[in-house]
C-alpha cells in the first residue's frame, strides 16, 4: 500500500488518475525493484467533492510485482521487497523531529536522485502542520526546499537510518498543495479521517 497525497491521485477536474505506477529507489534512469500497479486508488470523498487541503492524502493498494520485474520484486507484495512504515495519527503538531525524502522532477535534480531534509514540524493550523528546510543530495546541502515533483512525500518520525524505517505522521500538500517551490512544505494533519481512509483500503484488500 502507498500513502501520498491526493492531488497526486485525483483531480476534480480530471478524475482519478490513471496509467501511474510506483517506482521504489528510482534514481538515475535505474529502477532496481522494478515497477508496481496500482489495484485501488481511494481519497477522501470531501476530496472528490471540493479539494479541500485539510484532506489532501491518499492510498494506492499495488498489485503483486510483475513478470518483468527483476527477481528481487517479481511476483511479491512491496511491503516484502521494499518494508513498510507505520501510520501515526494524532501527534503533536509543532516540535517533532522528522525525516523527509522527495524525488523532484528531473529538470530541478542535479542528478536525478532523492533529496532528503532532517527538520522539526511546525502549526499552520487546526489541520495543516509544516516544515522549513534547505534540503540536501548525497550527503551536499544545496537549493532550498522541496521542489515540483516532491508532493506526497513522506514526514517519517522516529526514523532508523540502519532499517530505512519509521512511523509516517504527514505528506506534502494540504495547503497550496503543498506550498511554492522552496523552503516551506505543507501537509494536512494526520487524524481519525487518514484512519477511516486507510481502514476503507484495508477493506478493499
Amino acid at each position: 500500500m502507498i500513502l501520498t497525497a491526493a492531488h497526486c491521485l485525483y483531480h476534480k477536474s480530471t478524475g482519478q488518475a490513471r496509467n501511474v505506477v510506483f517506482v521504489p529507489k528510482y534514481h538515475n534512469k535505474l529502477r532496481p525493484y522494478g515497477m508496481f500497479t496500482f489495484r485501488h486508488i481511494v481519497v477522501d470523498s470531501r476530496w472528490k467533492s471540493k479539494e479541500d487541503p485539510d484532506l489532501d492524502f491518499g492510498f494506492a493498494s499495488t498489485n503483486k510485482g510483475g513478470s518483468s520485474n527483476p527477481a528481487n520484486s517479481r511476483g511479491r507484495w512491496i511491503e516484502n521487497v521494499v518494508g513498510a512504515n507505520r501510520l501515526l495519527i494524532n501527534q503533536a503538531h509543532s516540535g517533532v523531529p522528522v525525516m523527509i525524502a522527495g524525488h523532484p522532477v528531473k529538470t530541478e535534480s542535479y542528478n536525478d536522485s532523492p533529496v532528503y531534509c532532517y527538520t522539526h514540524t511546525h502549526k499552520r493550523s487546526t489541520f495543516q502542520s509544516y516544515f522549513d528546510c534547505t534540503y540536501h543530495d548525497s550527503g551536499n546541502l544545496r537549493g532550498s526546499g522541496f521542489g515540483n515533483g516532491t508532493s506526497g512525500s513522506p514526514w517519517l518520525t522516529h526514523y532508523n537510518g540502519t532499517t530505512k524505517r519509521g512511523d509516517v505522521i504527514g505528506v506534502i500538500g494540504g495547503y497550496q498543495r503543498g506550498g511554492p517551490p522552496g523552503g516551506r512544505s505543507y501537509s494536512a494533519y494526520f487524524d481519525h479521517d487518514i484512519q477511516t481512509l486507510k481502514g476503507q483500503v484495508d477493506h478493499l484488500n
